[in-house]
């Protein structure tokens, strides 16, 4: 019994994960043919948070991976506008 609740949770999980943390308590119980009071209570009781928190805590972790990811393209296209500037200014004519 514990198994298939366990089961459960992970498929809920997986499903908000799917949609990025923007879906609803309604959505995540009738995926996981539950209803949401009792999805609701069943998820607190296993994870410790709401589906809600963890739906927040994953969107959360995706805006984080974003931000990383914008910075390090900054740092590349700086990198590569200084370059060009070096290279345009070897490229003047002396005077």
């Amino acid at each position: 019994m514990e198994s298939k609740r366990n089961q459960l949770i992970e498929q809920a999980c997986r499903f908000i994960e799917k949609n990025n943390g923007d879906v609803s308590l309604a959505r995540i119980a009738e995926h996981v043919m539950a209803s949401p009071y009792h999805f609701h209570r069943l998820f607190k009781s296993i994870m410790g948070i709401t589906p809600k928190d963890y739906a927040n805590a994953y969107r959360q972790k995706l805006i984080k991976k974003r931000w990383q990811k914008m910075a390090v393209l900054q740092r590349q296209f700086i990198s590569q506008v200084l370059m060009l500037i070096a290279v345009f200014m070897k490229m003047q004519p002396q005077y």
